[in-house]
């Protein structure tokens, strides 16, 4: 297990400098600035970047203002305690995927292993999720490897029974973005359809089932904040729709000429085939993790950020690469992850509705 948990880091470390020097390659500019980690900075972080520098604002927001509401704290609150060692945001937000690398892979290995996986299936999980079109997002200065790390140690400790674990980890995922409530709410849900019902409140199943309410802590905690900080509690949700929600559904997107966001149609419509599958094979297991988290993102957003909600959804990813071996093959990560090069690549140079 060491030899492969130490391969997929590293090899993790090596796509993450892959994607510097290929930024570099198309966009020297900032770097010969001395603005080194600008290749990771593009769309919703300059969202995190204006909360480190200003913190979230003092006023409400007018009817379809856009403001850093809508962007959930534990991201900037733990880059803005890096900054104490590492200054600016740029330094702190990059020493902080180099951690969150370490303990995403950890967290996959932990999680796999205990479900009676072999380190080998670990390995590949790893490369997989990284060689996916758009997968970039896990090494950019975005919230999807935070998110993808406090998820798989979230479901790593629900299986092994560790309950305050699970509720500070519940607190954690709900303060990192709005769709950990609905991650740890269907992981409660999962948990809760395994235990009869006249055994609810057995002691040692209310052990199990109490420790998810940090979920909504985590919520509450922020609400609190948001309405000392402006006098609404609820100010991040009804800020969420300053942001456009056209083009939810994949055949939305060809009600416009935009090429750009017809392609993004297609591709939502094939990860949304990919994961009814996924969740088709999974059977009763992970149906309620895999369906609620792939078709109500498509309810409330928009296909422009449809691929960064389904690629922290692993369960899919999971059961396809036990179910296909070509998953494995060097050859169809190689491809898939050219894929992913192209998608960074107009992140890096176009910065438009294709890059969200």
């Amino acid at each position: 297990m060491k030899q492969s948990f130490r391969n997929a880091f590293l090899l993790t470390l090596a796509i993450k400098a892959l994607f510097y020097v290929f930024g570099y390659i198309l966009r020297p500019d900032p770097i010969n600035q001395g603005l080194f980690f600008n290749v990771f900075m593009e769309n919703d972080s300059y969202w995190y970047k204006h909360i480190f520098d200003q913190g979230y604002p003092l006023k409400v927001p007018g009817y379809w203002e856009q403001s850093s509401f809508a962007f959930f704290p534990l991201y900037p609150l733990l880059i803005k305690g890096l900054s104490w060692f590492f200054a600016s945001f740029a330094n702190s937000a990059f020493v902080l995927s180099l951690g969150l690398s370490f303990l995403w892979v950890k967290g996959i290995f932990k999680y796999m292993i205990a479900l009676g996986k072999s380190a080998s299936d670990a390995f590949w999980l790893v490369l997989l999720l990284q060689c996916i079109p758009f997968h970039y997002f896990f090494h950019m200065f975005y919230t999807e490897l935070l998110f993808s790390t406090l998820l798989f140690w979230l479901m790593y400790t629900i299986q092994k029974d560790r309950f305050m674990a699970v509720f500070f980890l519940c607190i954690l995922i709900a303060a990192s973005r709005p769709t950990g409530l609905l991650f740890a709410f269907s992981l409660f849900l999962t948990l809760l359809i395994q235990i009869h019902p006249s055994q609810w409140f057995s002691k040692p199943n209310l052990k199990r089932l109490l420790p998810f309410i940090g979920a909504p802590i985590g919520i509450g905690l922020y609400a609190s904040y948001c309405y000392a900080r402006v006098g609404r509690a609820f100010v991040f949700r009804e800020n969420m729709s300053a942001w456009q929600r056209d083009y939810c559904w994949p055949w939305e997107s060809f009600e416009t000429n935009h090429i750009e966001l017809q392609y993004l149609g297609v591709y939502a419509a094939v990860l949304l085939l990919i994961g009814l599958y996924a969740a088709y094979l999974n059977k009763g297991k992970n149906l309620l993790i895999i369906l609620p988290n792939l078709i109500l993102p498509l309810c409330t957003g928009t296909v422009t950020s449809y691929p960064r909600y389904v690629s922290v959804n692993h369960p899919i990813f999971e059961k396809l690469l036990a179910k296909f071996t070509f998953l494995r093959k060097p050859w169809f990560l190689a491809l898939l992850f050219l894929g992913n090069l192209a998608t960074f690549a107009y992140w890096v140079l176009v910065h438009d509705v294709l890059s969200y």
